[in-house]
């Protein structure tokens, strides 16, 4: 089963529960960033919507100085599904497009819908 270091185990767990002998294989890694990365405008008020694919991917957060937190928290979140919904939510996130079953193409026509004014 190949996946990342942060990965949810409940395929390879139930598998190994059903007698299987499971093989994972790390095969991607993902590093906390400590503070906003290079690049990134000093007044986040411009960016409209921050879009996760994982829940791994709101890991940044947890590691940024308080007022990065609050400007980062204050952007909302579009994610892939509810399990990176649920991760948003409980790091603070108002949670604005989310499918409800992870698929990239709901997502991005969803975040369309929400980013079109209404005639």
């Amino acid at each position: 089963v190949p996946g990342s270091n942060l990965r949810r185990r409940e395929l390879a767990d139930g598998l190994r529960a059903e007698g299987r002998e499971v093989l994972e294989l790390l095969v991607q890694e993902t590093i906390p960033l400590e503070g906003l990365p290079a690049g990134l405008p000093d007044d986040l008020s411009g960016i409209d919507l921050i879009v996760a694919y994982s829940p791994s991917a709101l890991g940044f957060v947890r590691a940024l100085p308080e007022p990065d937190r609050r400007a980062v928290l204050a952007i909302p979140a579009a994610v892939m599904g509810p399990t990176t919904g649920q991760e948003a939510r409980e790091l603070g996130f108002s949670v604005a497009v989310e499918p409800a079953d992870p698929h990239e193409d709901r997502l991005i026509g969803m975040i369309c819908r929400w980013a079109t004014p209404p005639d």
